[in-house]
């Protein structure tokens, strides 16, 4: 009992010390400038024939499903810590920096997903890589913002569930051994965290 209770205070303590981290990362402005940047890019680039394709195919649980059955796999693995994620179409295979946790990790996912989707590559070789970046960065932030599609993404690919912000406390919190005060009580501390999109 006395360990429940230690451990229970260490988690209580450690989501206090992590409140005010995240919490700024929530009114981090990335994501508006990000946002804002694909906006000027839509207006000012309207025949780039990525705005089609994803007005016409978004990146939807049937495309996640559809990845799997293709036979593709996500792979958390030791990378140089520059990249955070590569997309080997020729393994199928997305590639992710082992050292990136929860939402990081789960942004990259996406991202290298939306490299799948649209066929736009972010190669340095390529004079418009830093668009294509943005756009995948744009398309992967708002899909993994979403519990469904973000359940279905962990799940399919077989990776570690965890729980850092509202959507993915929403895709994930009934797994686990979380008793009802305790849920109730982590729900409320990522509801003031809010939704990351960084």
């Amino acid at each position: 009992m006395a360990f429940s209770n230690a451990y229970k205070s260490l988690f209580l303590n450690i989501m206090l010390m992590e409140e005010d981290t995240l919490a700024s990362a929530v009114h981090n402005d990335d994501w508006k400038k990000l946002d804002a940047y694909i906006s000027r890019l839509q207006i000012e680039e309207p025949s780039m024939d990525v705005w089609k394709k994803i007005e016409g195919k978004p990146l939807d649980a049937e495309f996640i499903d559809g990845m799997v059955a293709q036979k593709w796999k996500a792979v958390p693995e030791f990378m140089h810590l520059i990249l955070d994620g590569i997309c080997d179409y020729v393994n199928k295979v997305l590639r992710l920096n082992n050292f990136l946790s929860g939402y990081g990790r789960d942004k990259t996912l996406f991202h290298e997903m939306a490299h799948v989707r649209y066929g736009i590559s972010d190669s340095l070789n390529r004079p418009d890589w830093h668009k294509n970046a943005a756009i995948a960065d744009w398309v992967g932030r708002k899909s993994s913002a979403d519990p469904e599609l973000l359940s279905r993404a962990i799940f399919d690919f077989g990776l570690e569930v965890q729980i850092y912000d509202l959507a993915s406390y929403n895709a994930f919190h009934g797994i686990g051994k979380l008793s009802f005060r305790d849920s109730g009580r982590l729900k409320k501390y990522y509801e003031k965290i809010g939704i990351l999109m960084d």
